[in-house]
């Protein structure tokens, strides 16, 4: 298990270019909207935050 503990990655992205894709595979496989926010970026932005302060 990785990250979010989900054992599952999305495999329908081919290449860097259909990244824009991301969001909604990571729903198809069952991530849950505040996981795929966190993935998408809030982790890296609380880290920003902490780090700044």
């Amino acid at each position: 298990m990785i990250g979010l503990e989900k054992q599952n990655i999305p495999t329908d992205l081919q290449d860097i270019s259909q990244i824009q894709n991301l969001e909604k595979q990571l729903e198809k496989i069952g991530f849950n909207k505040e996981e795929i926010n966190k993935i998408m970026g809030e982790n890296w932005l609380r880290v920003l935050k902490e780090y700044l302060q």
